[in-house]
Protein backbone atom coordinates (compact mmCIF):
# COMPACT_ATOMS: atom_id res chain seq x y z
CA UNK A 1 0.00 0.00 0.00
CA UNK A 2 1.34 3.65 -0.97
CA UNK A 3 0.77 6.86 0.05
CA UNK A 4 1.61 10.58 -0.55
CA UNK A 5 1.75 12.82 2.31
CA UNK A 6 -0.38 15.88 2.00
CA UNK A 7 -1.72 19.04 3.90
CA UNK A 8 -4.90 18.82 6.20
CA UNK A 9 -6.75 22.48 6.64
CA UNK A 10 -9.63 23.54 7.84
CA UNK A 11 -12.46 24.58 5.93
CA UNK A 12 -13.01 28.42 6.85
CA UNK A 13 -15.24 31.11 5.44
CA UNK A 14 -13.39 33.42 7.01
CA UNK A 15 -9.35 31.93 5.37
CA UNK A 16 -9.61 31.50 1.58
CA UNK A 17 -8.85 27.98 0.49
CA UNK A 18 -5.16 27.32 0.27
CA UNK A 19 -4.83 24.29 -2.57
CA UNK A 20 -0.95 24.24 -2.59
CA UNK A 21 1.90 23.96 -0.63
CA UNK A 22 3.66 27.14 -2.76
CA UNK A 23 0.35 29.14 -1.67
CA UNK A 24 0.89 27.80 2.06
CA UNK A 25 4.79 28.80 2.28
CA UNK A 26 3.34 32.29 0.79
CA UNK A 27 0.96 32.84 3.51
CA UNK A 28 2.27 34.22 6.96
CA UNK A 29 -0.75 34.46 8.96
CA UNK A 30 -1.13 30.44 8.70
CA UNK A 31 1.08 28.11 10.88
CA UNK A 32 1.63 24.77 9.85
CA UNK A 33 3.18 21.33 11.44
CA UNK A 34 4.11 17.96 11.45
CA UNK A 35 4.18 15.08 13.67
CA UNK A 36 7.34 15.44 16.06
CA UNK A 37 10.10 12.48 15.02
CA UNK A 38 7.48 11.08 12.26
CA UNK A 39 8.24 10.48 8.70
CA UNK A 40 7.27 13.78 7.55
CA UNK A 41 9.56 15.52 10.25
CA UNK A 42 12.24 13.21 8.84
CA UNK A 43 11.41 13.90 5.49
CA UNK A 44 11.50 17.56 6.07
CA UNK A 45 14.63 17.79 8.18
CA UNK A 46 17.03 16.13 5.93
CA UNK A 47 15.76 16.82 2.59
CA UNK A 48 17.82 18.61 0.50
CA UNK A 49 15.62 20.76 -1.81
CA UNK A 50 15.24 24.72 -0.68
CA UNK A 51 11.66 24.68 -1.07
CA UNK A 52 11.08 22.49 1.62
CA UNK A 53 13.97 23.49 3.53
CA UNK A 54 11.83 26.98 3.49
CA UNK A 55 8.70 25.24 5.04
CA UNK A 56 10.71 23.68 7.37
CA UNK A 57 12.13 26.75 8.77
CA UNK A 58 8.54 28.17 9.20
CA UNK A 59 7.21 25.01 11.03
CA UNK A 60 7.65 25.67 15.47
CA UNK A 61 9.27 22.84 16.16
CA UNK A 62 8.50 23.06 20.02
CA UNK A 63 5.08 23.09 19.30
CA UNK A 64 4.72 19.86 17.12
CA UNK A 65 1.93 17.33 17.94
CA UNK A 66 3.06 13.89 18.65
CA UNK A 67 0.07 11.91 17.18
CA UNK A 68 -2.40 12.71 14.08
CA UNK A 69 -5.12 12.98 16.79
CA UNK A 70 -3.26 16.19 18.18
CA UNK A 71 -2.42 17.75 14.84
CA UNK A 72 -6.24 17.34 13.85
CA UNK A 73 -7.24 18.92 16.99
CA UNK A 74 -4.95 22.31 16.36
CA UNK A 75 -6.34 21.83 12.94
CA UNK A 76 -9.98 21.96 13.85
CA UNK A 77 -9.09 24.74 16.60
CA UNK A 78 -7.47 27.02 14.39
CA UNK A 79 -10.37 28.48 12.10
CA UNK A 80 -8.11 27.78 9.26
CA UNK A 81 -4.95 29.14 10.49
CA UNK A 82 -3.06 26.28 11.39
CA UNK A 83 -2.11 23.39 8.52
CA UNK A 84 -0.96 19.96 9.37
CA UNK A 85 1.10 17.67 6.97
CA UNK A 86 0.52 13.91 7.74
CA UNK A 87 0.38 10.75 4.84
CA UNK A 88 -2.55 10.93 2.86
CA UNK A 89 -4.48 7.27 4.06
CA UNK A 90 -3.96 9.00 7.88
CA UNK A 91 -5.57 11.91 6.61
CA UNK A 92 -8.58 10.59 4.58
CA UNK A 93 -9.67 8.77 7.98
CA UNK A 94 -10.32 12.13 9.36
CA UNK A 95 -11.06 14.10 6.20
CA UNK A 96 -13.83 11.46 6.59
CA UNK A 97 -15.13 11.96 10.22
CA UNK A 98 -17.78 14.24 11.43
CA UNK A 99 -17.73 17.46 11.71
CA UNK A 100 -16.81 16.98 7.80
CA UNK A 101 -14.78 20.63 8.39
CA UNK A 102 -11.32 18.75 6.92
CA UNK A 103 -9.65 19.36 3.18
CA UNK A 104 -6.55 18.50 1.63
CA UNK A 105 -3.88 18.64 -0.94
CA UNK A 106 -1.02 17.47 -1.88
CA UNK A 107 2.62 18.34 -0.74
CA UNK A 108 4.34 17.60 -3.89
CA UNK A 109 6.09 15.03 -5.50
CA UNK A 110 8.76 14.73 -3.99
CA UNK A 111 7.04 12.96 -1.09
CA UNK A 112 5.43 10.23 -3.51
CA UNK A 113 5.44 6.46 -3.44
CA UNK A 114 6.21 5.76 -0.06
CA UNK A 115 5.05 2.29 0.99
CA UNK A 116 3.84 0.85 4.42
CA UNK A 117 5.75 -2.51 4.99
CA UNK A 118 6.08 -5.47 7.26
CA UNK A 119 9.11 -5.91 9.76
CA UNK A 120 9.77 -9.82 9.81
CA UNK A 121 12.64 -11.24 12.44
CA UNK A 122 15.93 -12.44 10.16
CA UNK A 123 16.36 -15.36 12.38
CA UNK A 124 14.27 -18.51 12.16
CA UNK A 125 11.49 -18.97 15.51
CA UNK A 126 9.56 -22.09 15.90
CA UNK A 127 10.81 -23.65 12.98
CA UNK A 128 9.74 -20.68 10.60
CA UNK A 129 12.22 -18.95 8.63
CA UNK A 130 11.77 -15.21 7.84
CA UNK A 131 11.58 -16.29 4.25
CA UNK A 132 9.31 -18.79 4.66
CA UNK A 133 7.21 -16.33 6.76
CA UNK A 134 7.43 -13.20 4.26
CA UNK A 135 6.52 -15.03 1.65
CA UNK A 136 3.08 -16.08 3.36
CA UNK A 137 2.55 -12.80 4.41
CA UNK A 138 3.00 -11.48 0.57
CA UNK A 139 0.67 -14.54 -0.44
CA UNK A 140 -2.08 -13.68 2.00
CA UNK A 141 -2.08 -10.11 1.53
CA UNK A 142 -2.20 -10.58 -2.47
CA UNK A 143 -5.44 -12.57 -1.68
CA UNK A 144 -6.91 -10.59 0.71
CA UNK A 145 -6.52 -7.55 -2.05
CA UNK A 146 -7.74 -9.70 -5.29
CA UNK A 147 -10.87 -11.49 -3.09
CA UNK A 148 -11.52 -7.51 -2.16
CA UNK A 149 -11.39 -8.51 1.84
CA UNK A 150 -8.81 -5.23 2.19
CA UNK A 151 -11.68 -2.63 0.55
CA UNK A 152 -13.98 -4.38 3.07
CA UNK A 153 -12.23 -3.56 6.05
CA UNK A 154 -11.06 -0.39 5.08
CA UNK A 155 -14.73 0.96 4.29
CA UNK A 156 -15.79 -1.22 7.73
CA UNK A 157 -13.22 0.38 9.84
CA UNK A 158 -12.42 3.99 7.81
CA UNK A 159 -15.48 6.12 8.25
CA UNK A 160 -17.70 7.61 5.25
CA UNK A 161 -19.51 10.21 7.38
CA UNK A 162 -18.92 12.95 4.81
CA UNK A 163 -19.03 10.94 1.80
CA UNK A 164 -21.95 11.62 -0.57
CA UNK A 165 -23.26 8.11 0.39
CA UNK A 166 -23.16 8.63 3.88
CA UNK A 167 -25.41 11.97 3.13
CA UNK A 168 -28.01 10.36 0.95
CA UNK A 169 -27.93 8.19 3.48
CA UNK A 170 -28.57 10.05 6.15
CA UNK A 171 -30.71 12.00 4.47
CA UNK A 172 -33.13 8.77 3.89
CA UNK A 173 -32.88 8.41 7.03
CA UNK A 174 -34.21 11.86 8.00
CA UNK A 175 -37.35 10.96 5.63
CA UNK A 176 -37.99 7.99 7.37
CA UNK A 177 -38.13 9.26 10.62
CA UNK A 178 -40.30 12.12 9.07
CA UNK A 179 -42.76 9.62 7.38
CA UNK A 180 -43.12 8.00 10.96
CA UNK A 181 -43.47 11.07 12.88
CA UNK A 182 -46.59 12.36 10.21
CA UNK A 183 -48.11 8.70 10.55
CA UNK A 184 -47.99 8.97 14.39
CA UNK A 185 -49.37 12.60 14.22
CA UNK A 186 -51.84 11.50 11.87
CA UNK A 187 -52.92 8.64 14.42
CA UNK A 188 -53.01 10.75 17.08
CA UNK A 189 -55.32 13.06 15.42
CA UNK A 190 -57.97 10.55 13.70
Amino acid sequence: MTFDTVVLMKKSASVQRINSPVELLERSDIAYGLVKDGFTDNFFNKSDKVFYKNMYRKVDKSQLPLTSGEGVRKVRGSDGKYAFMIDSSTAEYWVNKEPCDLYTFRLGSALHCHEYAFAVKKEPSQNLNANNLWSRLERAIKQLKSDGELERLKAEWWPHECSAAAAAFSITKLSVLLVVITTVVAHRLI
